[in-house]
């Protein structure tokens, strides 16, 4: 569920992890990638999203990186770098992409990188297989994307995150209902804990 939808600062970086094995090539990221995870999207006033997360608020990037490849197990999956721009200039390179925070329940740095106008690729005849943006857009993000490999290129990554503005409305709405969820969670738990106990105590 994402807590809101409003435009990134422009000195902000939306950033991804790479980890898929078709994810670079010749150390850029492919279009092929782009085109599988660039998403066609329905009810909202841009046409298609890929997800990612803003560098202010992504202090955990890098074990983000290393819980989602343990997740799928595979040894073809592993961290390969970071796919990023900076919000200023996907907005300079672009009128059609944009970087809206979307934080989460589970991640606050959450942040879609959308393209406002995004028709679909033409689906052969008779074969069926999900909607997929066109080449056009595809090509055109594949391109204004920079990606880092190295150690020290990921710690100057690291070093160019600008601290967030703690008074800006986005800011103080996330920060809300992130302790309104915190609270809820931690009553519920206590709750939990009492009903154990008694249910113990009855055995006893």
């Amino acid at each position: 569920m994402s807590l809101q939808d409003v435009p990134a600062d422009d000195a902000d970086r939306w950033v991804r992890h790479l980890i898929e094995p078709n994810s670079l090539k010749n150390n850029r990221i492919t279009e092929a990638y782009i085109r599988r995870y660039l998403e066609p999207v329905s009810n909202r006033p841009w046409q298609a999203e890929i997800s990612g997360r803003l560098l202010s608020l992504a202090f955990d990037w890098r074990s983000v990186a290393v819980r989602e490849v343990r997740r799928i197990g595979q040894d073809h999956f592993r961290f390969r770098g970071m796919a990023y721009v900076d919000v200023a200039t996907l907005r300079t390179a672009s009128q059609n992409f944009d970087v809206l925070r979307s934080g989460t329940f589970l991640d606050w740095a959450h942040a879609n990188l959308v393209a406002w106008n995004a028709p679909l690729a033409e689906a052969d005849p008779g074969v069926i297989v999900r909607p997929r943006v066109s080449a056009d857009v595809t090509r055109s993000l594949a391109g204004i994307l920079t990606v880092v490999i190295l150690q020290h290129q990921l710690d100057a990554l690291e070093q160019r995150r600008v601290p967030i503005d703690a008074t800006s409305p986005a800011t103080r709405c996330i920060r809300t209902v992130c302790n309104v969820a915190i609270f809820v969670y931690r009553f519920s738990c206590r709750r939990l804990m009492e009903q154990i106990k008694s249910a113990q105590a009855r055995f006893h």
